[in-house]
């Protein structure tokens, strides 16, 4: 009985609200097609299956990640090294997933800055989970649920 009791507050005192839950993974391997598909450079499928920034054209979208990656192609860049995704949900609808990476040189080691991280808004829409706006944060800073 006391193990028991023991045991319950223990999951009362580490319970995060449930609007705030972090949970594993994200709703729908948005995130991974992401990756996959920058390391690609195929900013048309990134546009069209994976952003949808709000008053955002898909044809402006798709030349500002163009632009994007081949600026870093530019410099050389090889692909993201993905080092772990957060997620929190915000609602039903809305969750925010931090992105943890780092930029590899096609002929290895680590582009300048160095270890980035991001966190992404992801909603759900009816074509699925989109992206719909992204921040840079600082890579030493916690990730927190709140908006």
């Amino acid at each position: 009985m006391k193990r028991a009791l023991i045991a319950a507050v223990a999951g009362l005192c580490l319970a995060t609200p449930a609007s705030a839950q972090v949970f594993d993974g994200d709703p729908s391997g948005v995130m991974a097609s992401y990756v996959a598909l920058f390391n690609r450079g195929d900013a048309a499928a990134l546009a069209k299956d994976i952003y949808a920034l709000p008053g955002v054209e898909l044809a402006a979208s798709e030349a500002k990640i163009r632009s994007e990656i081949e600026a870093l192609r530019r410099d050389d860049f090889g692909r993201v090294d993905l080092y772990g995704f957060k997620s929190c949900l915000v609602s039903p609808d809305l969750v925010r997933i931090e992105m943890r990476y780092g930029l590899l040189y096609t002929y290895g080691g680590l582009m300048p800055p160095g270890d980035q991280a991001k966190i992404f808004e992801v909603a759900k829409t009816p074509d699925g989970w989109r992206i719909r706006g992204e921040t840079t944060v600082p890579f030493e800073r916690a990730f927190t649920c709140a908006l």
